[in-house]
């Protein structure tokens, strides 16, 4: 049985001309029934897939404008509701009187979830609970909220990340201090557009008094300001949906992390810890924190470049480099120039040591404190840290020096190297062109 599938733009308000950008809405229509969702990409979690309507190509069912991000979701969109469709037939083989309706297609894509399913009575919609309520501008932030919560954790599936579950495990500290804050004032949090700038100054005051899940210490501003920050994301998602007409999260600057001290190892520390022979696991640990220290990237990315040079070294106009993308999300690509030290490396251990594991790194740290005389904790993040520096000192600008290091934006490494220590500050006074650390 066919399925179709288009997309259009969402005809405007009575009164009203189309927006720009405008959304586009799916069209489905299976077995003669039609029916229309607004397009959301990645499906129920997503944004709403908006567009030019002066570059809207009907015929193309593409804007356009060739770089226009809708051309690249849409694709993707339309190959899951095919998915979505080819599944709900395989279920319906068992009795052919029921195959999916465009309701059930719908359900599933709108809800993340599949309907079930029996061969007496076909597809059972009205007997499920609504994974997402119907919300309205009347609607209380919490149940809002909450229901954003669920829609992340079918998202990320059965079996998240580490990543994800911290993810998760956030937001729903976030919504554990909403409900604390209405059994303290015993009154309910207010609907989604009553929200005001006023209530929002209130609770960030009250999140302050509140301690911290893992500290006896009161949450901080900054700490405080993530959480209203969600509560932006949650109030954002319903302006898109036009469920309310404003977010005013957005009309208050909130108070931010002060930018961290860097803490980071000088040229002639790293200098000394290769004249270091240690032996065993400990030579193994010193080797990889060397490597980090000359290539700025983390223990899985130094492992899986020391495994296969020549997949990662390019030769550039100003000299060979290594280039690749880091495993950590975003996967943004890096770009280091190959130093002296690295070679030194590689002299010794051809295609890098043993794989013992950035834990294992860390276990013999201390030892490299002891042997430098440093009072602070180092773990091999201080190895990265100390390539972003080293690379800042030897006049390198703090462009480049981001993407060295494969942040997504500049106002990253800005951000987390706006504060060097130690002589830092007498050398990056003036630029430098080396070829080495120390």
């Amino acid at each position: 049985m066919p399925i179709s599938i288009r997309f259009a733009l969402r005809s405007p308000k009575k009164g009203q001309v189309y927006a720009n950008p405008h959304p586009l809405q799916v069209w489905i229509t299976v077995n003669g029934q039609r029916d229309h969702f607004g397009a959301v990409y990645p499906p129920v979690t997503g944004s709403k897939l908006l567009v030019n309507p002066k570059e809207w190509q009907v015929e193309d069912q593409a804007s356009s404008r060739r770089d226009d991000t809708v051309n690249k979701h849409l694709p993707k969109l339309k190959a899951y509701i095919l998915e979505v469709f080819d599944r709900q037939c395989a279920i319906a083989q068992v009795n052919p009187d029921f195959p999916p309706t465009v309701k059930s297609v719908c359900y599933q894509i709108q809800e993340g979830k599949l309907p079930d399913w029996n061969p007496e009575n076909g597809w059972q919609l009205g007997k499920q609970k609504p994974t997402i309520p119907l919300l309205s501008g009347d609607t209380s932030l919490v149940d809002v909220y909450s229901s954003r919560v669920a829609a992340l954790e079918r998202h990320y599936g059965p079996t998240p990340t580490k990543t994800q579950t911290i993810d998760v495990g956030r937001w729903k500290r976030g919504l554990d201090l909403l409900r604390a804050w209405a059994k303290a004032h015993n009154t309910p949090v207010p609907a989604c557009q009553k929200i005001t700038l006023s209530w929002l100054k209130d609770y960030h005051k009250w999140l302050q008094t509140q301690k911290s899940k893992k500290q006896s210490k009161p949450i901080s501003a900054a700490m405080a300001s993530r959480y209203i920050g969600k509560i932006g994301q949650v109030l954002q998602y319903m302006v898109d949906a036009e469920l309310i007409e404003r977010n005013n999260v957005e009309k208050q600057s909130w108070p931010r992390y002060d930018d961290k001290e860097i803490l980071f190892l000088e040229p002639e520390h790293v200098a000394k810890l290769f004249t270091l022979n240690w032996k065993r696991t400990k030579g193994t640990a010193l080797w990889w924190f060397l490597l980090m220290c000359c290539t700025g990237l983390d223990y899985p990315d130094a492992v899986a470049y020391a495994r296969s040079r020549h997949g990662f070294e390019r030769v550039g106009p100003s000299g060979r480099k290594i280039l690749g993308k880091r495993l950590k999300p975003p996967h943004e690509e890096y770009d280091v120039p190959l130093l002296d030290e690295v070679e030194w490396l590689f002299a010794v251990h051809p295609e890098g040591p043993e794989d013992i594991s950035g834990a294992a790194v860390n276990r013999y740290t201390d030892q490299i404190e002891g042997v430098l005389g440093i009072t602070w904790r180092i773990t091999n993040k201080t190895a990265r840290k100390t390539f972003g520096c080293l690379m800042l000192i030897n006049g390198y600008y703090i462009g480049e020096v981001s993407r060295m290091l494969g942040h997504k934006r500049i106002s990253t490494t800005e951000r987390h190297y706006a504060r060097i220590i130690g002589s830092a500050v007498d050398r990056a006074r003036s630029r430098v062109k080396k070829s080495s650390l120390i």
